[in-house]
């Protein structure tokens, strides 16, 4: 049983591993997309497999296993799963389960779909970020507005304009979800972020034509 569970999720663990390996190696913007997909492949392989073990694991546990016996029969799971196996896996869904909820509530809050375009906030810490929703809020505090000259403040709005305008969100919930139910995968999702702060860096350039100075602000 676990060997043919086993083929979808080592296929989809090798399509992560060159995302991973190549993400440098391509431009922001297609490096983004790829790690994006293979993220969500390897959780379409992975958590049903998971699932089905979990299920097959507490099938065979005794008093709380007999609620679970149809289940496996269900879906054609008539063998017995080590408790090595199965009590790791188990804890890893339940762990899956309240991160996604707590994830999915976080980003809720965040959200807003209509906003001004850019919110000056009373803060003492630098900061610039832009909130999920299509609105595309960006909120930059006083302290990063008195950091900053005419040059670099245009270079930190161009590249927070390249991710509301881009929808990073999106590509930052799927791979902010995946490694919530997957908690493993958070190297790979990782590289999401990386990719897609690449990509409005590369916009930034493109709005002031001077790639060292963005390096610099930004960095």
């Amino acid at each position: 049983m676990l060997g043919s569970l086993a083929f979808p999720l080592l296929v989809t663990l090798g399509v992560a591993a060159i995302a991973t390996s190549a993400h440098r190696r391509l431009p922001p913007r297609l490096a983004a997309r790829f790690v994006t997909i293979a993220l969500v492949l390897v959780v379409i392989a992975a958590l049903p497999t998971a699932v089905m073990v979990a299920v097959a694991f507490l099938a065979h546990i005794p008093v709380i296993g007999v609620g679970f016996q149809w289940c496996a029969q269900a879906i054609g799971l008539h063998g017995s799963v080590p408790a090595w196996i199965g009590a790791p896996v188990l804890a890893l869904l339940a762990i899956g389960v309240v991160r996604t909820v707590r994830l999915v509530r976080q980003h809720r809050a965040l959200r807003m779909d209509h906003a001004h375009p850019i919110h000056i906030a009373q803060s003492h810490k630098p900061y610039a970020v832009t909130l999920p929703g299509r609105a595309g809020q960006i909120v930059i505090s006083t302290a990063m507005v008195d950091m900053l000259d005419d040059d670099e403040h245009r270079i930190v709005v161009a590249h927070e304009e390249a991710h509301a305008r881009y929808r990073h969100d999106r590509y930052l919930l799927t791979a902010e979800l995946a490694a919530a139910a997957l908690p493993p995968l958070r190297a790979l999702a990782r590289r999401v972020n990386f990719s897609i702060e690449r990509w409005a860096d590369e916009a930034a350039v493109a709005v002031c034509g001077d790639r060292r100075l963005v390096a610099v602000t930004l960095g």
